[in-house]
Order: C-alpha cells, then sequence, then structure tokens
C-alpha cells in the first residue's frame, strides 16, 4: 500500500478523532456503504508532516499514520515556525524513526 495523500501540521486533528471515526464506522451501517476499512486504516495511506509543537502530538501522529508517512516540517517561513524546536522533537522520536522522519522517508518518497 502507498499513500495517496497529504496531511499537513502531524494530521492536525485527524490523529485526535480517528477514534470516534471507528467506532462510527463499527456501529453504523451506513458508514460502511462507502469504505468497506475502518477510517484508521486509510490514514496509513496519507504522508504527515512534522510540524506540530507538542512532543507528544507527534508521537500519535507517528503511531496513527505510520513511520514511513512522516516527515519533518518546520512551518518556516510562516511567523511562527519553529524550525529549531520542531527538528529537537523529531529527535525525541523513538530512535528507530528519527533517520526516517529527518529525511530517509523524503528520499524514498521523492526518489532522491
Amino acid at each position: 500500500m502507498f499513500a495517496t495523500g497529504s496531511a499537513s501540521h502531524a494530521g492536525a486533528a485527524l490523529p485526535y478523532i480517528i477514534g470516534r471515526f471507528d467506532r462510527m464506522h463499527e456501529m453504523r451501517a451506513a458508514a460502511r456503504q462507502t469504505i468497506t476499512s475502518k477510517p484508521s486504516e486509510y490514514l496509513r495511506r496519507i504522508y504527515y508532516d512534522a510540524v506540530t509543537y507538542r512532543l507528544d502530538a507527534l508521537k500519535l501522529c507517528l503511531d496513527i499514520g505510520g513511520p514511513d508517512n512522516l516527515m519533518y516540517g518546520s512551518d518556516f517561513p510562516h511567523n511562527i515556525g519553529d524550525m529549531k524546536g520542531c527538528l529537537q522533537r523529531v529527535d525525541a522520536l523513538p530512535s528507530a524513526n528519527v533517520k526516517a522522519v529527518r529525511g530517509g522517508n523524503a528520499e524514498r518518497i521523492f526518489k532522491l
């Protein structure tokens, strides 16, 4: 399976509300008429940037989106961009994921 879309700001609200979406899919037959898989499975098809200002939010994005779809981002040159802080949060992820998020995923995805 490969990613088919992108979500900025570490997925924004998606990682926080996906449990509710999955529950709705489970409980409501109408929700299963359009998609057959749980909504959370589709979130593994999205690329995410690491722009968030809390490490726990970044870890949740990593968990929900998967380690192969998360890439470093800084929100620069936005006036609240935080290149250094975003990189520090990436570096605080589990060591098995840091190299991929720092650039390995982008190199693979963009065939660099």
